[in-house]
């Protein structure tokens, strides 16, 4: 379901400026918390129940149209916070090579997420990769297992949705160490191919235009999601899974 003018449950925290989202990495917390990304796409399976966010969550808005349409509902400015190296990325893994954060990722096949683990490494000197786990992993029971024995401070899923978001719901509820587990889309597909997106579409804003070309399933995704919404949107005010 792509719009309802419904109650939403499970709202999750906004977190609405890169500043905060950078400050949220780091910060002190008792336990596991979740963040997750907003976008029509993630909208279609929250509202489906494909995965169930619940007040102590948190969430950020993916892409610029998404963005303008929540400031303008909000009626407070909100920025796109995509996590690629066009997006936060950089800044963020700066942020935590700057603490010595341990790092965990789970993404992309087992030479793809290799590789992203080695040029993180790299470029940001003091950045502990503790875990470089496949997303195309068949037991999720087992990636659990790993990343408890890794204990990251920071763990990234990079599996796309609903997977992402129902298997960082599913290490919130068993861990039992503080840990940041962020849902981040292609971030692995893309790093590994590091610069993804050809600086002319990166000044443009028109990333999403890239990927739809180059990326089978992406085209059709904006046809079956983000242009209902956007048309549905456009008629009556959407009901969305967000708290301040």
């Amino acid at each position: 379901m792509l719009y309802s003018a419904t109650a939403v449950t499970g709202r999750s925290r906004l977190i609405r400026r890169q500043a905060d989202l950078l400050h949220w990495l780091t910060a002190p917390r008792p336990g596991p918390e979740v963040l997750w990304y907003l976008n029509p796409h993630t909208l279609s399976h929250h509202r489906a129940g494909h995965f169930a966010t619940s007040g102590d969550d948190h969430v950020v808005i993916d892409g610029g149209t998404t963005a303008r349409m929540v400031s303008k509902l909000t009626g407070v400015p909100c920025e796109s916070l995509s996590f690629d190296y066009a997006g936060v990325a950089c800044a963020a893994m700066d942020r935590l090579a700057q603490r010595g954060a341990r790092l965990g990722l789970i993404g992309g096949t087992s030479e793809e997420v290799s590789r992203v683990a080695t040029f993180l490494r790299k470029r940001h000197p003091g950045l502990r990769v503790v875990l470089a786990a496949s997303g195309y992993h068949p037991s999720h029971r087992q990636l659990m297992s790993d990343v408890a024995v890794a204990r990251p401070d920071v763990l990234l899923v990079s599996m796309g949705s609903p997977r992402q978001e129902a298997l960082a719901l599913a290490l919130k509820a068993r861990l039992d160490h503080p840990t940041a587990i962020v849902t981040c889309g292609a971030f692995v597909h893309q790093t590994a191919r590091h610069p993804y997106y050809p600086e002319v579409y990166t000044r443009r804003n028109l990333r999403w235009l890239y990927r739809a070309l180059n990326t089978p399933h992406i085209a059709p995704r904006i046809l079956r999601y983000y242009l209902p919404f956007l048309a549905r949107a456009a008629l009556r005010r959407p009901q969305l899974p967000l708290r301040d």
